[in-house]
């Protein structure tokens, strides 16, 4: 846990190009951009007390994840709110509503104020990257490394007949046609590797029209329910959300999908929507773990937060939340591999791809 300047998701930018660096900095949605509101501004300065209540009210009557953690929102009201006073400085405040908000541990929720900004990085920062772009671009895609129209993919010949594409961010526009230009350049490929590590997520339509150019039919690939009332156990109806295929190209061989902890939110929604397609193995290590379609809220002070809303349930009705998603193939890269410059990860996918076409 700590607090940074940076966006709270993808971890590693890309070093292909700047337009790359530009699309990531984007940010990842958890369902789409933050919705937005605000609390009314005062005629005087707010007392810090105010705002304190004002953000943990809020937090009591939308924050979606409160039972899923057993997190016991009292008490942490009890603590926190004991270490100010109406003179607690806005340091204070800003340390004190920081160190609260990280004990949910979401990635989601993020604190943005002139002081800094907190955000929780647990998800990523403690467990091993399992990815390395420069090794991916220099053994594998060579010279041949191309990028679609829109900056939204890298890709290639990863091997004799397999394709590989790299989609960096959900942010953005464009996903769609840049898979079937892709698509087109790769045309009489037998297997495809689809990278999402370090894939901070976007906006979920994105994913799905990604998911469109390999789905064979009509698939539910997860449900949402959104907080509602005021208990924390309160939620709207389930809403059931399906993939179908389109667009303008489509593949339907076998599919190596890559995760990390890097892969987040949108980007999970997209490794769901993978996983209820018949032709596709997911390899390397689970998922963040973290979906949320939060909001953003404005303070009467002008400092700014984000509120996590829903719960996203895999078909099942099974939950990934501060978990991941695991893949079908757990694998790390190894030391002696990154020192040798290969990625034991693609290169699992691409053995199993191999077996699945016959090489």
């Amino acid at each position: 846990m700590k607090t940074c300047d940076k966006s709270s998701h993808a971890p590693w930018p890309s070093v292909l190009t700047a337009i790359l660096i530009l699309v990531i900095a984007q940010g990842c949605g958890g369902g789409g951009s933050p919705a937005t509101s605000s609390v009314p501004p005062t005629s005087s300065p707010p007392s810090p007390l105010v705002l304190f209540d004002s953000l943990w009210g809020q937090f009591d009557l939308k924050y979606s994840f409160f039972e899923l953690k057993g997190i016991d929102w009292e008490d942490s009201k009890a603590r926190f709110r004991s270490r100010l006073s109406t003179t607690s400085s806005d340091s204070e405040l800003y340390a004190v509503l920081s160190e609260m908000l990280l004990e949910l541990e979401d990635p989601h929720v993020r604190l943005d104020t002139p002081i800094g900004v907190s955000t929780y990085t647990g998800w990523y920062d403690q467990y091993p990257a399992n990815f390395d772009e420069t090794i991916v671009t220099a053994t594998y895609l060579g010279q041949g490394a191309m990028m679609t129209p829109n900056a939204n993919m890298v890709f290639g010949l990863a091997d004799t007949d397999i394709g590989y594409f790299r989609v960096h961010s959900l942010a953005g526009s464009g996903h769609g046609s840049d898979t079937d230009f892709m698509l087109s350049q790769m045309a009489g490929i037998r297997g495809l590797v689809i990278d999402l590590r370090g894939n901070g997520g976007g906006n979920d339509q994105n994913g799905r029209e990604i998911a469109a150019r390999f789905a064979d039919t009509n698939r539910l690939y997860r449900r949402v329910r959104f907080r509602e009332g005021v208990n924390h156990g309160d939620f709207g109806a389930f809403i059931d959300d399906f993939i179908s295929s389109g667009g303008a190209q489509s593949f339907s061989g076998p599919i190596a999908v890559l995760t990390n902890r890097g892969t987040i939110s949108s980007a999970e929604s997209l490794v769901l929507a993978f996983d209820v397609l018949p032709n596709t193995t997911s390899y390397g290590d689970f998922t963040g773990g973290g979906s949320a379609n939060p909001e953003q809220i404005t303070m009467a002070n002008g400092w700014k937060y984000t509120v996590s809303r829903w719960i996203e349930y895999r078909p099942d009705g099974s939950t990934f939340e501060g978990v991941g998603i695991a893949p079908d193939v757990r694998i790390d890269i190894s030391a002696a591999d990154s020192a040798a410059l290969r990625d034991s990860i693609l290169d699992s996918a691409i053995a199993g791809l191999k077996i699945a076409i016959g090489l």
